[in-house]
């Protein structure tokens, strides 16, 4: 992270957060006449929520095998998407997103003047990142020059996963590039943190990990997230997020969710829901009419037809998918993505997926 730097109002902001008249002292055992909470009634929800999160930290660090001083946590994992590029990113300068991808990964950017360069993986190749889409994702960088490079793993909509070999490689040769990688459905992949973005840690300090909790901990309306990273990062990170971003009952459900027994309980559905996956896309496979990616690792597939708009096809019989039709990457392409639901459903929906076939 040699030249790394913050963009130039974020630097101003932060000279004058140095001269602020607050002085920082710590609270601890202090009787507290500051915070005007209102005091009607006892309840845990009176004072305001934990502005550190230190309590969920202290058990994000032991999930994820890293230090306390890697984390930052958030309401939810686009709270920290949208920071980023306030953070780093000038009018015109440039970020690379790799796609078909979350449609935030791109949107952030623009919101501030960025320059997006769409890097595009190839249908015919699964939307794999294999060793000669990276030997081009190099020379993009080094012809782009931008400030921030975006990937997806395992990438939403596609269900690919980009071998940690070349999150790596492009970390190590481009120091000064800060990479950021969304790892939302990490969980779906793997629990082992050492088959995460994550382990490569201690080796780079431009890498910046998303995690969230909406997905397999199945706690989307709680609104968490997390940010990875070096604690230079994190540090500058926590200088720019809301305070008491986080709310009491958000960081006690994300503590509870991390306990033994709570991970046992998402193993297990993580384990029932490939089981799914395996029999629906088994069954998918058997209709002619039809392209799909191979070997999602998350809890949805990636899906066309090949002559018939698959998305107003399911939509007039009653079933909404995630559209994909003018995504970047796959503009004009007709993919759909389609979530496992419950197997009652997941027949259903197949029985009209033969119908259209």
């Amino acid at each position: 992270m040699k030249n790394l730097t913050l963009n130039n109002s974020s630097k101003t902001y932060l000279e004058e957060k140095k001269v602020s008249s607050r002085i920082s002292l710590s609270k601890e055992g202090k009787i507290r006449f500051d915070l005007a909470e209102g005091l009607w009634e006892k309840s845990d929800l009176a004072p305001l929520p934990d502005r550190s999160s230190a309590s969920l930290k202290n058990k994000l660090s032991n999930f994820f095998k890293t230090d306390a001083s890697n984390l930052s946590i958030h309401a939810g994992a686009d709270e920290i998407i949208e920071i980023i590029p306030r953070m780093y990113l000038d009018l015109n300068d440039r970020a690379i997103v790799i796609v078909p991808t979350f449609d935030r990964l791109l949107a952030t950017n623009k919101k501030v003047g960025a320059e997006v360069i769409n890097f595009e993986l190839s249908t015919t190749k699964n939307f794999r990142l294999e060793e000669e889409e990276y030997q081009g994702l190099e020379i993009a960088i080094k012809t782009k020059k931008p400030k921030i490079i975006w990937m997806c793993t395992p990438n939403n909509p596609t269900g690919q996963t980009i071998d940690l070999k070349f999150i790596d490689k492009i970390s190590g040769n481009f120091p000064d590039i800060l990479i950021v990688i969304d790892e939302a459905y990490q969980e779906y992949s793997s629990l082992n943190p050492e088959e995460s973005a994550v382990s490569l840690l201690s080796k780079h300090d431009n890498l910046l990990i998303i995690r969230s909790f909406s997905k397999a901990f199945a706690l989307a309306g709680a609104r968490l997230g997390c940010a990875i990273s070096s604690p230079e990062i994190i540090s500058e990170i926590e200088n720019f997020r809301t305070m008491f971003n986080v709310s009491t009952p958000a960081q006690k459900m994300g503590i509870e969710s991390l306990t033994p027994s709570n991970i046992n309980l998402m193993e297990n559905k993580i384990s029932k829901i490939r089981e799914q996956m395996k029999r629906f896309v088994s069954k998918v496979r058997s209709l002619s009419n039809y392209e799909l990616t191979e070997d999602s690792k998350t809890n949805f597939i990636f899906i066309k037809h090949n002559s018939k708009d698959l998305f107003e096809e399911l939509y007039k019989r009653g079933f909404v998918v995630s559209d994909w039709r003018s995504a970047p990457g796959v503009t004009g392409q007709g993919f759909v993505r389609i979530s496992i639901n419950t197997p009652s459903l997941n027949r259903k929906i197949f029985d009209i997926l033969e119908k259209i076939n």
